[in-house]
């Protein structure tokens, strides 16, 4: 509460027009109505409340203002501070607050009514710090005269005595309920602090979680996107392995099928012999044989373009082809990258075994190339040996 009332107090001094009757913008409505709008700006309050607000700080003030003169009349001379914090604060309006005198003399009765008629003009300048408007909201020491002239008793010489004790307790009062509504506002203030805190808190807590849900929705999304990068990446390695391997397959049958096409069948050759007596009957017989093996060599490449192996393949095949048509596109499409990867990992381990192979047997043949190499050069070398020693035994 200390720190809004400070606030409050500092926009106030700094608008001179809402307490300084000197001031040309004083009565001028709409210009104090935009003033306090501008405080009700800056505070986060309703025009109301800080009306309200102040003009209790400013009572009090005066209470506290009229208890210290009274303490500095009893005991001069001596520094008397104020125990309000914000006394010192409201000191700007000193010089706009005129307090009412307090009579504890006897006065006559002709000097009465020009006091009283000064009284009256310095409580009507008491309160005008609030404008023109709210003059009639401030408290004002008008209702507090009523009650003092009730208390003027006449003497028989014409005097008039003021009640002193009156004016005391009504103070005492006053103060009071001016201490009582300064605390009551307060504990209203810091609710409505409390209130808004808990809002605020509120507010950050449902955007915080805001935030998170999209950060988690992000990931997300970047999470799918990235799988869905490496099951394209694996499809078309998947693709390029399947299609080199069928490659190579497909050039090793086409060789193999070139060779067995170009290897010529070989027929026993037919004598030119005369065909008399039981030559004739030889070659008879060595025709129907030639006929035999010429049968056998064709129905052995009908049996191998028949292989029951390869029709139970090609039964799985289509067993395969017509289960993966009654499932779901998104399972079939699984399996087949499944049993494609596998199929591609065993072909590639095959043809990796056939290099290997191949390339011990190259080793190999190039080392009985050497070693016959060797060989020769041991044969030349021993022939010529020989011929030098038999051409010097010749001599």
């Amino acid at each position: 509460m200390g720190e809004f009332d400070l606030s409050l107090i500092e926009e106030f001094r700094q608008r001179t027009s809402l307490y300084d009757r000197n001031s040309l913008q004083f009565k001028d409505k709409l210009y104090n109505a935009q003033q306090w709008q501008e405080i009700s700006n800056k505070l986060g309050y309703d025009v109301s409340i800080l009306k309200d607000r102040m003009l209790q700080l400013r009572n009090r003030y005066n209470l506290e203002k009229r208890r210290m003169e009274q303490l500095r009349e009893e005991v001069p001379g001596k520094y008397h501070e104020s125990p309000w914090p914000l006394y010192d604060s409201l000191q700007f309006l000193s010089n706009h607050i005129k307090a009412r005198r307090r009579y504890k003399s006897i006065l006559p009765v002709n000097n009465n009514h020009k006091e009283e008629d000064s009284q009256m003009n310095d409580s009507g300048n008491d309160y005008s710090a609030m404008g023109p408007d709210d003059n009639a909201a401030m408290v004002d020491d008008d209702g507090d005269r009523d009650e003092s002239q009730s208390g003027l008793q006449p003497y028989p010489n014409g005097l008039l005595t003021v009640k002193v004790e009156d004016d005391a307790s009504e103070e005492q009062g006053s103060e009071e309920e001016a201490v009582e509504s300064t605390n009551d506002y307060g504990q209203q203030m810091l609710q409505r602090q409390q209130q808004q805190h808990l809002q605020h808190q509120q507010q950050q807590h449902l955007q915080l979680q805001q935030q998170q849900q999209q950060l988690l929705l992000q990931r997300q999304l970047a999470q799918h996107q990235q799988q869905q990068q490496q099951l394209q990446q694996q499809q078309q390695q998947n693709s390029r392995h399947s299609a080199r391997i069928s490659k190579r397959h497909n050039n090793s049958h086409s060789n193999h099928n070139q060779n067995e096409n170009q290897r010529p069948l070989r027929l026993p050759q037919l004598t030119s012999t005369p065909l008399a007596g039981g030559n004739a009957g030889a070659a008879t017989k060595r025709l129907h044989d030639n006929d035999e093996l010429y049968n056998g060599v064709t129905a052995s490449k009908i049996a191998r373009s028949s292989n029951p192996r390869e029709n139970k393949y090609n039964a799985f095949g289509n067993f395969i082809a017509s289960s993966l048509l009654d499932l779901p596109q998104k399972m079939a499409l699984e399996l087949v990258e499944k049993f494609t990867s596998d199929i591609v990992r065993a072909l590639t381990t095959k043809m990796d075994i056939m290099e290997a192979n191949a390339a011990a047997a190259a080793e190999a043949s190039n080392t009985n190339d050497d070693h016959q190499q060797q060989q020769q050069q041991q044969q030349q070398h021993h022939l010529q040996h020989r011929n030098n020693h038999l051409q010097n035994s010749e001599q």
